[in-house]
Protein backbone atom coordinates (compact mmCIF):
# COMPACT_ATOMS: atom_id res chain seq x y z
CA UNK A 1 0.00 0.00 0.00
CA UNK A 2 2.89 2.37 0.70
CA UNK A 3 4.12 2.01 -2.88
CA UNK A 4 0.80 3.23 -4.23
CA UNK A 5 0.95 6.25 -1.95
CA UNK A 6 4.51 7.06 -3.06
CA UNK A 7 3.55 6.75 -6.74
CA UNK A 8 0.51 8.99 -6.21
CA UNK A 9 2.67 11.60 -4.49
CA UNK A 10 5.13 11.55 -7.44
CA UNK A 11 2.29 12.02 -9.91
CA UNK A 12 0.82 14.88 -7.89
CA UNK A 13 4.20 16.63 -7.73
CA UNK A 14 4.51 16.40 -11.53
CA UNK A 15 1.06 17.81 -12.27
CA UNK A 16 1.14 21.19 -13.96
CA UNK A 17 -1.16 23.26 -11.76
CA UNK A 18 -1.80 25.80 -14.51
CA UNK A 19 -2.93 23.01 -16.83
CA UNK A 20 -5.35 21.75 -14.20
CA UNK A 21 -6.74 25.26 -13.71
CA UNK A 22 -7.19 25.64 -17.49
CA UNK A 23 -9.03 22.31 -17.71
CA UNK A 24 -11.31 23.25 -14.81
CA UNK A 25 -12.04 26.66 -16.34
CA UNK A 26 -12.81 25.06 -19.70
CA UNK A 27 -15.05 22.45 -18.07
CA UNK A 28 -16.92 25.12 -16.13
CA UNK A 29 -17.63 27.05 -19.33
CA UNK A 30 -19.97 24.35 -20.63
CA UNK A 31 -23.73 23.87 -20.64
CA UNK A 32 -23.22 20.62 -18.70
CA UNK A 33 -21.52 22.54 -15.88
CA UNK A 34 -24.42 25.00 -15.83
CA UNK A 35 -26.88 22.11 -15.55
CA UNK A 36 -24.89 20.37 -12.80
CA UNK A 37 -24.60 23.57 -10.75
CA UNK A 38 -28.32 24.22 -11.22
CA UNK A 39 -29.18 20.69 -10.03
CA UNK A 40 -26.90 20.99 -7.00
CA UNK A 41 -28.46 24.33 -6.10
CA UNK A 42 -31.97 22.88 -6.53
CA UNK A 43 -31.11 20.04 -4.13
CA UNK A 44 -29.30 22.17 -1.56
CA UNK A 45 -31.56 25.06 -0.70
CA UNK A 46 -29.24 26.32 2.04
CA UNK A 47 -26.11 26.46 -0.11
CA UNK A 48 -25.85 28.30 -3.39
CA UNK A 49 -22.73 27.53 -5.41
CA UNK A 50 -21.51 29.19 -8.56
CA UNK A 51 -18.61 28.78 -10.98
CA UNK A 52 -16.44 31.31 -9.16
CA UNK A 53 -16.82 29.28 -5.95
CA UNK A 54 -15.61 26.16 -7.75
CA UNK A 55 -12.67 28.04 -9.30
CA UNK A 56 -11.67 29.42 -5.88
CA UNK A 57 -11.68 25.92 -4.37
CA UNK A 58 -9.54 24.56 -7.20
CA UNK A 59 -7.09 27.46 -6.88
CA UNK A 60 -6.86 26.96 -3.12
CA UNK A 61 -6.24 23.22 -3.46
CA UNK A 62 -3.57 23.76 -6.11
CA UNK A 63 -1.51 26.30 -4.15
Amino acid sequence: MGDIKKEAEKIIKNVDKQDVKKVVDKALDTKVADDVIKKVNDKTKKVDINKDDVKKVVNTVLK
